[in-house]
């Protein structure tokens, strides 16, 4: 018998495990067998693995959907699409990537959900509880998938109950951020005002620029990346964590930085940890990057202030996963 970890439980598992190979293979099709997640054996091979209790586990049949101690099961009466289960060890198996984000979004809401794909078509892994508000807490790994991907394996869900929801998710998902506070920047410059951001388009992350021949010999490196760029407004924004640490060497490295950014043509505005918290602090950042796009902001100011705060605290505090009824 078979057990496939899904849900929070496979969630958990790829932030532990993407990054060390186990042997994992993709499967073309599978059904759970009619006892559904009892087995003894694979059951306890699933908790050796050191994932929270009670695991998440996905069956097929409703006679199967019996909750017991340790294990917390959710039905999914279709096939499921085609190498979107992992086989991780013998018994054992696990939601890919894709297949995790659909089954979150039926336990997370809309800022939650945007966030988590942000995480996993990015370059860093949080930690089982960790404060995405702190930058802390967080591991970096290459992406584990791309918005096409999860584009790809939502649309193959059929008639799925949660599929509006993923498809909503993933219309403000971009890939490419490579930290935590990266991630809530962009999300709060490129949500639409009835959800508290600014509607800026969506940027590319981390997106390489090459110093031009004038300079290259005075840049300290071949490349540089910028952490949101809008090439058609030839915009950077670059969240700085380390705004107060002024020593020699990091001024000289942000002035060398800063002469090829110039040198191309590119405008740069830095964002630090205290403004990103501070509303009114963001609110004249967003408006210094509205002037350089020429772009004008018009919200209502109540209506906004109080789809911002809710924002803000959906970003910056950890909430309880809850059913989501936030479409359109």
């Amino acid at each position: 018998m078979e057990l496939l970890i899904s849900h929070g439980s496979a969630l958990e598992y790829w932030r532990m495990y993407a990054n060390m190979p186990n042997g994992q293979k993709r499967i073309q099709r599978w059904r759970s067998a009619p006892g559904g997640p009892s087995d003894a054996r694979a059951f306890a091979k699933a908790k050796s693995l050191g994932l929270s209790m009670p695991l998440a586990v996905t069956v097929c049949s409703h006679s199967a959907k019996r909750p017991s101690n340790g294990v917390r099961p959710h039905q999914f009466a279709a096939p499921l699409p085609g190498s979107s289960i992992i086989r991780v060890s013998d018994g054992i198996l696990v939601s890919s990537i894709e297949l995790c984000f659909f089954q979150m979004a039926s336990q997370l809401p809309l800022v939650k959900l945007i966030e988590l794909g942000y995480e996993l078509c990015g370059s860093y892994s949080l930690y089982s509880g960790s404060d995405t508000g702190t930058g802390q807490g967080f591991v970096q790994r290459p992406p584990l998938t791309s918005v096409k991907g999860l584009q790809a394996l939502t649309l193959r869900m059929g008639e799925a109950r949660w599929k509006r929801n993923a498809l909503a998710a993933l219309r403000y998902i971009t890939d490419g951020s490579a930290s935590p506070m990266e991630t809530i920047l962009a999300i709060q410059l490129t949500l639409p005002y009835k959800y508290g951001g600014y509607g800026f388009p969506m940027p590319q992350m981390n997106s390489r620029v090459d110093p031009v021949k004038a300079v290259k010999q005075s840049a300290n490196r071949a490349y540089y990346r910028c952490d949101l760029y809008w090439p058609e407004a030839k915009l950077a924004v670059e969240y700085d964590s380390n705004a107060f640490h002024t020593g020699e060497d990091r001024i000289d490295s942000d002035s060398r930085r800063r002469n090829v950014l110039d040198s191309a043509g590119v405008d740069m505005i830095t964002i630090t940890s205290r403004q990103i918290r501070d509303v009114r602090s963001f609110e004249q950042a967003a408006r210094l990057i509205a002037l350089k796009m020429g772009k004008r902001l018009r919200y209502k100011r109540a209506e906004f202030a109080r789809a911002q705060s809710g924002l803000r605290n959906s970003l910056f505090d950890w909430l309880p996963d809850v059913a989501a009824d936030w479409l359109d």
